[in-house]
Order: structure tokens, then sequence, then C-alpha cells
């Protein structure tokens, strides 16, 4: 399970570095990483595994810890529960549970985005970040969707 898990995010790594376009003048120098909305009903939780796949240096130079923040919005896009922030040093990994839905509507639509910094040179330390969105049971923590980023955007 944890190599295919481990597959899957280095699928969303590639997804992060090979898609990504440049940004145009004037938009936000900020990188989104959206993934589409998926269900949420009572007794299930959301949450999202950050990978930093990068080397420790790249042509000599030692690469910088990579800082970001995760979102999650209902189906109305407001915020469902705080941004959390993350900083990932080359080759760690985080998995960060944002929410757990245990009453109120009987079904919510839940969307992860992963916000990260504009390119940096000359070594971008969120070059070869991995994200994956997991859906899983508040009771026994058994994962019951895996999802991979819908779009990147500069």
């Amino acid at each position: 399970m944890k190599h295919h898990r481990f597959a899957s995010l280095a699928l969303a790594m590639a997804l992060v570095s090979g898609t990504a376009a440049p940004a145009q003048a004037g938009s936000p120098k900020i990188r989104a990483i959206n993934f589409v909305p998926h269900t949420l009903v009572p007794g299930q939780g959301g949450r999202a595994s950050v990978v930093n796949f990068a080397l420790a240096s790249t042509r000599g130079l030692p690469v910088d810890p990579c800082r970001g923040e995760l979102h999650f919005y209902d189906e109305f896009g407001t915020a469902f529960g705080e941004a959390q922030l993350f900083e990932l040093a080359p080759g760690a990994s985080t998995s960060l549970p944002a929410v757990q839905f245990v009453g109120g509507a009987p079904v919510h639509q839940l969307r992860a985005q992963v916000l990260l910094p504009a390119v940096q040179l000359p070594v971008d330390p969120c070059r070869a970040i991995g994200v994956q969105f997991e859906l899983y049971d508040t009771a026994t923590q058994e994962t019951l969707l895996v999802s991979q980023p819908a779009l990147v955007v500069p």
C-alpha cells in the first residue's frame, strides 16, 4: 500500500513540475495545486499528503525547505477549517489532516488547494513537490479515496 501511495505521489509531483506554465505579467506569483471537489459525508475526513522529492543540494547549492499552505473549501467556496502551513526539507513528507465531518448537513463537497510560492532561483525549493488528497473513514482511519491534482496554476 505504501509503495502505491508513493507512486501516486510521484505522479502528482510530475504534474506539479511538468504542467506549470510561466506566470503572466500582473498575475500573482503563487503556484496553486487544485483538486476537484469530493463528496464528504458524516464519519469521513479529508487530508493531504505532501512530499518534497528534492535532493538536499543541486549543482552544489543547498536547497531550502519548501514552504506552502493547504486550504480546504466547501461547495460554496467558503473556507472549511483553517489554512495549514507546512515546511518540508528535501526528502521530507507530511500528512495534513484538515477536516473531519461529524454532523450538520448530510453531504458536503470538499475541495483541497495547496499554495506554493513563486519559482525561486537559482534553486526552487518547491520544484519537486508531490501532493495527493485522501478521503478517509474517521473511525478506522482507512483511506476511502485517493485523488491527484486537477490543475496546477502558476
